[in-house]
């Protein structure tokens, strides 16, 4: 079972493992912490989440199973009253967990606490379509994909094509 709390400095110690490559870091943060260069040391997700730590609708979760120990991580952003939405991003789960369903619990547990604890009507988020496992997951997890949504992230001069997924209140 993984349950979510709220993201713990001590958590990027095992949060920067799960990116074995630039690629993958590049994949998970869009490229916003590759400013620090791979491999992404605890500090420098430190550093990054210290900056944003005057926004009060941004918020940093980390998913942790039975004994405690992180396994997955995300971000979560109230988009404010008017568009009464949440944004998810930087979505990362424990590299050895992928492929069994634990992505999907977290998300769903994402979900769960924007529904009934922030009360949105929406939540949305972007992904690689380079990235099939994620769409997959995002997928099962309720996300459905917004056919007017893809958009271009540039990461060194190329263009990376993004998706738009949405999910509603049931």
């Amino acid at each position: 079972m993984i349950r979510l709390r709220p993201y713990n400095k001590t958590d990027a110690k095992t949060i920067v493992t799960w990116c074995q490559d630039e690629r993958a870091l590049r994949l998970w943060s869009a490229d916003a912490l590759c400013e620090f260069g791979y491999p992404l040391r605890p500090e420098h997700l430190n550093e990054y989440y210290d900056r944003q730590a005057g926004n009060p609708d941004l918020w940093q979760m980390t998913a942790i199973d039975e004994g405690g120990r992180p396994v997955g991580h995300f971000t979560m952003r109230y988009m404010g009253p008017e568009a009464n939405s949440a944004h998810l991003g930087f979505i990362i789960l424990d590299s050895a967990l992928r492929g069994k369903g634990n992505g999907r619990e977290m998300v769903r547990q994402a979900l769960r606490y924007s529904f009934d604890i922030l009360r949105v009507d929406q939540v949305g988020l972007y992904v690689f379509l380079d990235n099939p496992a994620a769409c997959r997951c995002y997928e099962s997890a309720g996300f459905v994909r917004d056919p007017n949504g893809d958009k271009d992230f540039y990461i060194d001069g190329a263009p990376w094509r993004c998706a738009k997924m949405t999910a509603v209140r049931p």
